[in-house]
C-alpha cells in the first residue's frame, strides 16, 4: 500500500513539474508545436523500433530505417496495425523496456466485435 501511495504521489509530482510548459504550449507558434511533436515522433519511433517486437520485425521487413521517420508526414510510411493482429499476439506490441513490463493492461469494451487486451505506460 506505502509503496503505491509512493508511485502515485511521484506521478502526480511528475504532471505538476510539467505543469508550467504545457500552460503555454496552445499559444506557441505553429512551427514550434511541429519542431515539438516531430522531435518526440523522432523519440517514439526509435524507442519503438528497438524495444517493440512488431515495429522491430516490421522495420527489419520493409527494409526502412527508424532515423528515416522524421516528421508526421513520414508515419505514413509504417504499417498499419490490424485489430486482429493486436487480437492475436498483443505481447507483440509491448515494449521490453522497463517501461513495457510495467505496463498496465487494459481490456477494451469490445464494441466493434472482440475485446482486446492493450498496454499502457502508468
Amino acid at each position: 500500500m506505502i509503496a503505491r501511495l509512493l508511485r502515485r504521489a511521484a506521478g502526480n509530482a511528475y504532471v505538476l513539474a510539467q505543469l508550467r510548459g504545457q500552460r503555454a504550449f496552445p499559444y506557441a507558434s505553429r512551427a514550434r508545436i511541429e519542431r515539438i511533436r516531430d522531435a518526440r515522433l523522432r523519440r517514439m519511433v526509435r524507442h519503438a523500433a528497438k524495444t517493440v517486437p512488431f515495429y522491430r520485425e516490421a522495420f527489419s521487413r520493409l527494409g526502412l530505417d527508424p532515423r528515416k521517420i522524421r516528421t508526421a508526414d513520414d508515419l505514413e510510411r509504417l504499417p498499419l496495425v490490424e485489430k486482429d493482429d493486436l487480437r492475436r499476439d498483443p505481447e507483440r506490441f509491448v515494449s521490453t523496456s522497463w517501461q513495457g513490463r510495467r505496463s498496465l493492461e487494459f481490456v477494451t469494451s469490445g464494441t466493434t466485435g472482440e475485446r482486446a487486451r492493450i498496454r499502457h505506460d502508468p
